[in-house]
């Protein structure tokens, strides 16, 4: 049987860089820059299809914990881009933040799983997911846009451990893991 690869790096780089580009959305701070421009290929593609994809072949070998989580945020990111909140819910309306309070819930139990694991990067950056759509929830529903900005900072301390990890791990993989010879030249 062929040797597989380690699908969890690829994940948590996919997480963190979305939850990152999110977060640094939602702050407003690189809005003259046209943030949509590069949320919504990432969401789409590291967000979404890359999560759900590790997700299910995760699934398919066992591993019900990552395969929930990179599913559950990957089809987040799906709904979010693909369906656009303004358009479904109405602009800052109350259904948009029971949106967010449906996934405060989801996350926040991913990252008490994972405290009690002791996996503190992953706890953290679950956390500051779900500190981020706690925000998101209170925004919309008292149409205070700072807290909304508040959120952005809060997706922004998350995503920044998941997208260290994810790299961590591939570092350490690779590393340790011999070359491919691509070319035949046994190099």
């Amino acid at each position: 049987m062929p040797k597989r690869g380690n699908l969890i790096p690829l994940g948590y780089i996919a997480l963190g860089m979305s939850t990152l580009m999110l977060g640094l959305y939602l702050t407003t701070l690189f809005e003259s820059l046209g943030g949509l421009d590069s949320v919504v290929p990432i969401g789409v593609n590291m967000g979404g299809l890359a999560q759900v994809i590790i997700g299910l072949l995760l699934y398919f070998r066992g591993s019900t914990r990552e395969a929930t989580a990179f599913l559950s945020v990957g089809l987040f990111w799906l709904g979010y881009t693909f369906l656009g909140l303004g358009s479904i819910f109405g602009e800052g309306g109350a259904l948009t933040g029971f949106f967010y309070l449906m996934w405060l819930i989801l996350v926040g139990t991913f990252a008490l799983v994972y405290w009690k694991r002791e996996e503190r990067f992953q706890s953290a950056g679950y956390a500051g997911l779900a500190l981020c759509f706690f925000f998101q929830a209170l925004a919309h529903w008292t149409q205070l846009g700072l807290l909304s900005i508040v959120g952005g900072v809060m997706a922004v301390l998350g995503g920044a451990p998941l997208f260290y990890l994810g790299l961590k791990r591939f570092l350490d993989i690779a590393v340790d893991e011999p070359a491919v010879d691509v070319d035949g030249a046994g190099n």
